[in-house]
């Protein structure tokens, strides 16, 4: 029962990350789009696909930068000795909401804004 609740907070706390992270980029993306200049609207949405596409890529890379590219490697290579070494139940199934989540984002949302950022840049020239 105790570690079903240590779960849900993990599972929590990586929701509220995924948050931040989205807030943080609407943000930087709004500033991009409002900063007052004197270039035209065309440039500014160019610069909003290259922020996008840029935000996708650090986000695929996200795990690879959390634990190093070694580790990440072995992790890649050698997946069942990190989950064997686990000495409970409750951190295999940590270890497995990370892995999960992880391909999530290098997977679904990493790729899903570069294409996004792109398209951006490339209606960018219409304006």
């Amino acid at each position: 029962m105790r570690e079903e609740a240590i779960s849900d907070r993990s599972k929590d706390r990586h929701e509220k990350l995924f948050a931040l992270y989205f807030l943080l980029g609407v943000f930087i993306l709004a500033g991009i789009w409002f900063i007052p200049s004197h270039h035209p609207a065309s440039v500014r949405v160019a610069a909003i696909g290259g922020s996008l596409a840029f935000f996708g890529v650090i986000l695929m890379a996200l795990p690879v930068l959390r634990v190093g590219p070694f580790a990440w490697i072995s992790h890649l290579y050698f997946p069942d000795i990190e989950r064997e070494s686990g000495s409970t139940e409750f951190e295999r199934r940590e270890f497995e909401d990370k892995r999960r989540f992880d391909l999530f984002v290098q997977n679904i949302l990493g790729p899903y804004l570069i294409g996004i950022g792109t398209l951006f840049n490339g209606i960018s020239g219409f304006f």
